[in-house]
């Protein structure tokens, strides 16, 4: 995912050269330390489809974009068989995945289009290239006729336009600053003003309207949740977040000759990739305490059930969930005990609140993992 946002920000590869690399490793730490709530966008199950999503509508992008740049410099090759069927099934699931996803991709390609008939005055579509784009368009019709859309419609809030209107703009506002989550996007702006920092900025008019194009797409992909804003949770953000990171990169330059820039750029680096394994250590702390609380609750629950109880009382889990932890709320664990004990054929099975018993995020992980 990172390699693809990186060559549309660049077009480069990460291993086209030692710089290019740097430059990668810099961009990917950030986009990492910055996502929004990776516990659920990627750590969690459920969640991790907008992981996958982004994933494939960026590769997509990312092979169209190397058309678009071969057709500029006149070296553009039809696709083979091969990576016609391959882009088309591409371009299929990048139909199906969303809103944000699709309309995202229209406004690139329609950019991008719009480039190529400024440049040389028209533009023709190969037949291999139309069936990627057919197979696009039928993704889109799946989607708008998929069931599930309706359903969950059903059960949304009736809100005025200008209640819409209001929170919507609200929501906007904030989320690039980590709105209901309470970070306020430290690592994402640091971030940012380290990749402005450690390299030239471009003068280029063009190149300039294109980093502006990608900050417009990235605005852009919350627009579906101007109705829907009763959806708009903090994960929406995540393809907004890359978009924008992408916008950042594609300002800079290449600055060969400044080799004490490029020191700068390895000590950066370096530090980053710290920050990112410790990020890591961190997550895996919090995540092998729960586990042992998981495991704990699973072995009292057996215990009982074997001694013949039907009601069953079971601790609360204490660990304090890091970045890189999925983890229910009180509430909901309730409701997931519940359906629990319906699966068991037990009467119920409910969280321990007497005094003496652990609280909900008191346990810190790393002083377990100490001890």
């Amino acid at each position: 995912m990172s390699s693809s946002a990186f060559y549309l920000a660049s077009a480069k590869l990460p291993w086209r050269s030692s710089e290019a690399l740097l430059d990668f490793i810099i961009f990917t730490s950030i986009l990492w330390l910055g996502l929004p709530v990776v516990g659920i966008t990627i750590v969690w199950l459920s969640g991790s489809v907008y992981l996958w999503m982004s994933t494939i509508t960026l590769l997509f992008l990312s092979f169209i974009y190397r058309f678009k740049l071969d057709a500029t410099t006149g070296h553009y090759k039809p696709p083979s068989l091969f990576w016609t069927i391959f882009l088309s099934i591409l371009a299929f699931f990048v139909g199906v995945t969303g809103l944000q996803f699709f309309l995202a991709t229209l406004l690139i390609l329609t950019y991008w289009s719009f480039q190529l008939f400024r440049e040389h005055g028209s533009v023709s579509l190969n037949p291999k290239i139309c069936i990627i784009l057919l197979s696009f368009l039928i993704g889109i019709f799946v989607f708008f006729f998929a069931p599930g859309n309706y359903v969950r419609l059903e059960h949304s809030d009736s809100l005025t336009l200008l209640s819409n209107l209001r929170a919507f703009v609200l929501f906007v506002s904030g989320a690039y600053f980590g709105v209901g989550v309470g970070d306020l996007g430290r690592a994402l702006w640091i971030g940012v003003l380290l990749i402005l920092a450690l390299n030239a900025l471009t003068s280029c008019k063009n190149k300039i309207m294109e980093s502006f194009f990608w900050f417009v797409v990235s605005l852009a992909t919350l627009l579906p949740f101007l109705p829907l804003i009763h959806f708009a949770a903090p994960r929406i953000t995540f393809i907004t977040v890359i978009f924008f990171l992408i916008g950042i990169q594609s300002l800079c330059s290449e600055d060969i000759e400044n080799r004490s820039n490029n020191f700068k750029k390895q000590f950066a680096a370096s530090i980053l990739l710290l920050l990112v394994a410790f990020d890591g250590f961190v997550g895996f702390a919090a995540n092998r305490s729960l586990n042992t609380e998981v495991d704990n609750r699973m072995n009292i629950i057996q215990q009982q059930i074997a001694l013949g109880s039907r009601d069953i009382v079971v601790p609360n889990y204490a660990t304090i969930p890091s970045r890189l932890t999925y983890m229910q709320t009180p509430q909901h664990d309730q409701k997931y005990l519940k359906f629990m004990a319906q699966n068991l054929g037990i009467d119920s099975i409910t969280l321990n609140d007497e005094p003496d018993s652990p609280k909900p995020y008191s346990l810190q992980p790393l002083k377990a993992l100490k001890n």
